[in-house]
């Protein structure tokens, strides 16, 4: 089993037990497991409380999910075509109320993003959030207009068991995890 994080103070367990894995097995997540996760991120905090985050979810085995697939770049497709569904995290950029550029939606997204965490860690869903993916062609391909923007991907599901992993994912499973200093945060 993955270890938890080693932390300088007390941290919630949603905090120490997430890692991103990429060895997902083949259990499928619920559609009410799954919608959790989104009514989570529905209750972040955002500029105006304007909800900039948008998604487009599909589970394994759907249309949907091997587009999603086709916009990674190869090496995260290798591993997030096995995990129960994906999600392509989008923003809109401009404020419903006037039309002007919202400079905070990426933000928003972001902590979005961290609510959903929590609640799948909670949950033992596991998540791997991805920037490797091809931007530009998921917004062609999904017909996105002009105030979307696709930032990343995510991958939901459920880890493989330590029993099912291979030695050579192992290695990569258990390698500790490490983070700069709390003093280095701080200007």
């Amino acid at each position: 089993m993955k270890p938890e994080i080693k932390s300088e103070y007390k941290l919630l367990p949603t905090i120490t037990k997430r890692w991103s894995t990429r060895t997902y097995n083949s259990k499928e997540i619920s559609d009410y497991d799954l919608n959790s996760l989104f009514e989570a991120a529905r209750w972040a905090a955002s500029c105006f409380n304007e909800q900039p985050w948008r998604f487009i979810v599909a589970k394994r085995g759907t249309p949907i999910f091997d587009k999603i697939v086709n916009t990674l770049v190869p090496f995260n497709q290798e591993w997030a075509k096995n995990a129960s569904a994906l999600s392509l995290n989008i923003v809109k950029t401009t404020f419903a109320k006037n039309g002007n550029h919202n400079a905070h939606a990426e933000h928003d997204l972001g902590l979005a993003l961290g609510n959903l965490t929590n609640e799948a860690t909670a949950k033992n869903i596991n998540l791997h959030h991805m920037a490797g993916l091809d931007q530009a062609k998921a917004h062609v391909d999904f017909n996105l207009g002009d105030d979307l923007k696709v930032l990343t991907a995510m991958a939901i599901g459920y880890a493989k068991t330590d029993e099912e992993l291979t030695e050579e994912e192992k290695k990569a499973e258990f390698e500790v995890q490490t983070r700069s200093p709390l003093k280095n945060l701080f200007l």
